[in-house]
């Protein structure tokens, strides 16, 4: 009579899916995909100076969090690493965000991602 091995179960298999995938992520949060055509609308913020919220740039939603959101919008010069803006993704009240990262796609198209500040 052969033994027969024991069988790992699939929870032993997503929990070494998960750890693979979390040590690889190193995010705080989860990331979720937005409704299709989520829109966002974005205000590049002048230092020192207050105003009401005047959007200057649309883009499209490609991912969303707790702590910022990933946009693709028009090539545009205003919106790079470190600056601050404000941003209202949705239906959601604008928010204050800095730009961590942008990608350019192609000689028209960026890719940013946004951390929210408040």
């Amino acid at each position: 009579m052969a033994k027969m091995k024991p069988q790992k179960s699939p929870t032993t298999s997503i929990i070494k899916e998960a750890k693979a995938l979390s040590s690889k992520d190193k995010r705080d949060h989860i990331r979720f995909e937005p409704d299709p055509g989520t829109l966002a609308l974005i205000d590049t913020i002048d230092e020192g100076k207050k105003r009401a919220f005047q959007p200057q740039h649309a883009a499209l939603v490609t991912e969303e969090s707790h702590r910022g959101c990933g946009l693709v919008l028009k090539m545009c010069k205003e919106l790079q690493v470190g600056s601050l803006c404000r941003v209202k993704v949705g239906h959601a009240a604008p928010a204050i965000g800095q730009i961590r990262w942008r990608v350019e796609l192609d000689a028209q198209v960026i890719r940013i991602g946004v951390m929210y500040l408040d």
